[in-house]
């Protein structure tokens, strides 16, 4: 979907590390991506969030 933000956060301590925009084609890219555990939250105007774990 393109122009959703996306956060991505810190596992351990549900801190948002960085966030970024989805480009035109939909792609997000995190870059400079450390060792560690995340999970990532994505989010678009008029859409609803739905957890999942993988």
């Amino acid at each position: 979907m393109e122009y959703a933000t996306a956060g991505r956060y810190n596992e351990l301590y549900s801190t948002l590390v960085t966030g970024v925009i989805s480009d035109a084609r939909g792609i997000i890219t995190f870059e400079e991506v450390l060792r560690g555990n995340y999970y990532i939250e994505v989010s678009f105007v008029g859409f609803n969030g739905n957890p999942t774990e993988e």
